[in-house]
């Protein structure tokens, strides 16, 4: 028994040694992937901290009162929610087009150039449910003067937000399980069948 338990235990110590030994290897390729996806036009999340985030949501709720009383709205409507996630987005530039209205002054003409800006803040509640708050805004960027045509706070009633369920908590209990262990600095290798606990 008690060579059973050493060796199970000598396991566990290199499975938690080659994890983090692949650390810094992940790492380094999520940062690859990172730079191509950029280069090919996507966006990608940046990873950042709770004070970053706060930063953010600061930044993006400064003129924007309707956002910042949605966000606020949220934030009291679920037990200890967190801000899991700040967007940003923007179409660019884009051009005009489409009838005029017969009869009625225009605030943009067919060729003027507009910009349609989102912000969005996802928060996490407690119990697990996500949930999203944003404003829109459409600006004339050309001619200038730039002037902000529309702006208003996502709908609920106009929403749909799909995402895929987390994953189950594991089962508490015993379990037997199987590790095969592979020294990667010595020649070692085994097979360790042992019994754990799932705290």
């Amino acid at each position: 028994m008690i060579v059973v338990a050493v060796l199970f235990a000598a396991a566990a110590v290199a499975i938690a040694c080659a994890v983090d030994r692949c650390a810094p290897a992940l790492a380094a390729t999520a940062a690859i992937e990172e730079t191509h996806l950029r280069d090919v036009g996507q966006i990608v999340a940046q990873q950042a901290g709770a004070a970053a985030l706060r930063a953010e949501v600061a930044r993006v709720t400064a003129d924007n009162a309707g956002l910042s009383s949605a966000l606020g709205a949220a934030l009291a409507a679920a037990r200890r929610v967190r801000i899991e996630r700040v967007v940003s987005v923007s179409t660019g530039p884009v051009v005009a087009s489409g009838e005029v209205p017969l009869g009625r002054p225009c605030l943009v003409d067919i060729g003027d150039e507009i910009d349609v800006r989102a912000s969005e803040v996802q928060l996490r509640s407690e119990a697990g449910n996500m949930m999203i708050v944003g404003s829109l805004s459409a600006v004339r960027v050309r001619p200038e003067p730039v002037s902000t045509i529309a702006t208003g706070v996502l709908s609920a009633e106009m929403a749909r937000v799909l995402e895929t369920p987390p994953p189950p908590p594991p089962e508490r209990g015993w379990s037997t399980s199987l590790v095969l262990v592979v020294g990667a600095s010595a020649f070692i290798a085994g097979a360790v069948a042992g019994v754990a606990i799932v705290l």
